[in-house]
């Protein structure tokens, strides 16, 4: 008995000990070539850090391992002199915790990568993207602030990825999707000098719960191009373009149960002839609340919104324009 508790014993001592941590000092990085991690483990940076020797065409830090895990420590890597963080051929992949800001390429950027996570990153003032993943699956984005890129602030050109209340705000673009089963789940996708999100070659994208306002560019959402689209529960609102503008080559998608407000052109647009628009709200917009050649069936009221009396049943997929 007395053997069985001793192996008991060791055997929770053995599955508690810490995993190895591998630190990163600045010294590390500040190299033309950045800091390569080819080896999987889990990998912490010790203090801010400012890569001006890192070349055009490296990042500061390289990872072409799986199963790592990369903790900036709530640190910044800021001014490299090429791109902030990258992952090239690798799976499992989490990087937290921390900031890049004002790097000659991209913040983060991820080629051919599998179940890679990015959380709590603040990806700013960079001359391209804030984070950019292309090519893979599986990825999730959540909780990360991109702002002020040259560029888009986010961009998902992977398939089975999440992008979770994020932030991408005064980009050139907000969002862009060119991927397969993509979800975009809360966040505020606003003040981007183009649209806030846009849908390119796509299937399978829900767009919920989230707000793209006071961005420039053809819409507050915009699906240019694909099948399969959900909006729903969205607002839109302040954009210079359209609130959410559907374009022809959409083969089939949904808006419902959004809002868009004093949109300068539309509030909602469907130029595709196979997409359904049903329980959303329009007011103040410039050009019309609803627009494009496509169908959109909406009941308008007057009167402070109400109701004309005996018409409520008569409401067309429960679409509202005030006027």
């Amino acid at each position: 008995m007395k053997q069985l508790w001793a192996i008991g014993i060791l055997a929770s001592a053995i599955s508690l000990r810490a995993v190895p941590i591998i630190v990163i000092s600045p010294n590390n990085i500040n190299t033309a070539s950045g800091y390569s991690i080819s080896s999987n483990g889990n990998y912490l940076l010790s203090d801010d850090v400012n890569p001006t020797a890192v070349t055009s065409g490296n990042k500061a830090i390289l990872i072409t391992s799986s199963h790592v895990v990369l903790d900036l420590n709530n640190k910044t890597i800021f001014g490299s002199g090429g791109g902030g963080i990258g992952i090239t051929n690798a799976g499992n992949v989490t990087i937290r915790n921390g900031k890049i800001f004002n790097s000659l390429d991209s913040g983060i950027s991820g080629t051919n990568v599998t179940s890679v996570t990015i959380e709590n990153i603040i990806s700013s003032s960079n001359k391209q993207m804030g984070i950019n993943l292309s090519g893979g699956a599986q990825c999730f984005i959540r909780v990360c602030t991109t702002e002020a890129n040259t560029s888009t602030g986010i961009s998902v050109f992977t398939k089975d990825t999440q992008v979770l209340n994020c932030t991408s705000e005064n980009n050139n673009s907000g969002l862009t999707i060119n991927g397969e089963n993509v979800r975009i789940t809360g966040g505020q996708y606003n003040r981007n000098a183009a649209s806030g999100i846009t849908v390119v070659t796509s299937t399978q994208v829900v767009i919920e719960q989230l707000q793209a306002n006071d961005n420039g560019g053809q819409a507050g959402i915009s699906l240019q191009s694909g099948a399969d689209f959900l909006v729903n529960n969205c607002l839109t609102q302040h954009n210079t373009g359209t609130g959410v503008a559907v374009l022809s080559s959409v083969a089939f998608g949904v808006v419902r149960n959004s809002m868009a407000l004093h949109n300068s052109v539309d509030g909602f647009s469907n130029n595709s002839g196979n997409s359904t628009f049903a329980g959303n709200f329009a007011y103040g917009n410039v050009s019309n609340n609803y627009g494009g050649t496509g169908p959109i069936g909406f009941m308008t009221l007057s009167n402070g919104g109400q109701f004309p009396l005996g018409s409520t049943s008569d409401v067309t997929a429960n679409n509202i324009s005030i006027v």
